[in-house]
């Protein structure tokens, strides 16, 4: 694999600064070929690739196609497995999911034990999408960077954080720390080499469509009912947050009742996508599990989960939960993307949006199935805007969703 001219720059500045600081962070925009970089920039080093167990087979063909001789590969959740020190240079991939606030995750703590002198590169496509304090923790994980001097989040929010107070269920106060200070991307910067689709050359764009849809009158009665009562036969919503998660569901035609068994409603979002979109070839994003279950029997032998295999075939129909398939997916070969509902991560947003580009690509079609009485509209307004839908937005639209439940005759009459 030859590196064109933008990669090789990003591979001597990424060079140039794991010298100077031992560490550096390749932010890369979504499809500009980070990962092709970043082996080049391991090589002659024995490597360890730490990525997302679901793009490990992608990754693995990546390093063959670069003849990369020493190079292991193995997602975050098996770092046990190995023997992290006798690696010279580590790759952190799609290393913004070592940026859980305040508290850092278990496998970002597990990581930092592990590390000790090697070369270290993180990769993402999106560092911070929803708030500069996602930079500490993947910055601490390496035991370098510009903020070693405090010895966890919360001695750097101090210095670098609007703390504001927030409350949450039964009227409690708690802190909120997601208002970074601009000071963080100011000493992040000399640790960064960006990589820009606009340097890459692509020719093409994401062109958004949202389709809206009347809602299933079976998943009607029910939302409407829960939006009445907080209560209809077994389902309840006891609290915002369970309203909130039960809207979203019902949206798409799912939902969980107050015993946990999962139901499927309506299929009436995969029915209008089977009658707009037969032609095409096409990959579904969904949010639930029972969305895709849903998605599985309907469309039944013309389903995949395979990206190779979706992108070997004309006639397959990819599919995937958005976490699952939003980093380093390749759908290149799809016509269009399609959101069967959307997710509440405005990282989610931004990264499988861009899943079906490709260099010379040209423009690529994304459709939102959206509910016209549902909440997704407005989760979109609000990840566009690089903010996490919460509870804090469903309020303002449903204001006073923390009513308690009442009793319902149900919808059956009982």
């Amino acid at each position: 694999m030859k590196l064109r001219d933008y990669q090789v720059k990003a591979r001597n500045q990424v060079s140039a600064k794991l010298r100077l600081f031992g560490i550096c962070y390749l932010a890369g925009e979504p499809r500009t070929g980070k990962t092709f970089v970043a082996l080049e920039a391991s090589r002659g080093f024995k490597t360890l690739f730490i990525t997302k167990k679901s793009v490990i087979d992608d990754i693995e063909q990546q390093v063959i196609a670069a003849h990369h001789d020493d190079c292991k590969v193995i997602n975050y959740e098996s770092l046990h497995r190995v023997n992290v020190r006798e690696y010279e240079f580590l790759i952190l991939d799609e290393a913004h999911v070592l940026g859980q606030f305040p508290i850092a995750a278990k496998k970002t703590k597990a990581l930092k034990q592990s590390i000790t002198n090697q070369n270290i590169l993180l990769l993402s496509g999106t560092p911070s999408p929803e708030s500069y304090s996602q930079l500490f923790h993947q910055l601490w994980v390496t035991n370098r960077g510009p903020w070693t001097r405090f010895r966890n989040f919360y001695q750097f929010a101090h210095q670098y954080v609007n703390i504001k107070k927030v409350f949450v269920g039964a009227g409690m106060q708690v802190n909120d720390y997601s208002d970074g200070k601009p000071e963080i991307l100011n000493d992040f910067a000399q640790y960064k080499v960006e990589m820009t689709q606009q340097q890459a050359g692509f020719d093409g764009e994401v062109i958004e469509k949202i389709h809206k849809l009347p809602m299933d009158p079976k998943c009607l009665v029910i939302y409407k009912a829960l939006e009445r009562d907080r209560v209809v036969d077994d389902y309840v919503a006891d609290s915002g947050a369970k309203l909130m998660s039960l809207f979203h569901q019902l949206a798409s035609g799912t939902a969980i009742d107050s015993v946990r068994i999962v139901n499927t409603i309506s299929n009436y979002k995969a029915k209008y996508i089977d009658k707009h979109f037969k032609d095409r070839k096409i990959a579904i994003f969904y949010c639930y599990v029972e969305e895709g279950k849903m998605l599985e029997r309907y469309f039944k032998d013309r389903i995949t989960r395979s990206a190779q295999t979706f992108n070997d075939s004309s006639d397959l129909i990819f599919i995937s939960q958005v976490v699952s398939g939003r980093e380093g997916t390749n759908l290149s070969t799809a016509d269009d993307l399609i959101f069967l509902n959307i997710g509440y991560s405005a990282t989610s947003y931004f990264q499988a949006r861009a899943r079906s580009q490709s260099i010379k690509g040209g423009d690529k079609l994304l459709h939102w199935i959206f509910s016209i009485e549902g909440i997704e509209s407005d989760i979109y307004e609000t990840v566009k805007e690089k903010e996490p839908y919460t509870l804090k937005h469903f309020r303002k639209h449903y204001p006073e969703q923390n009513k308690k439940a009442t009793k319902s005759k149900g919808l059956f009459g009982y």
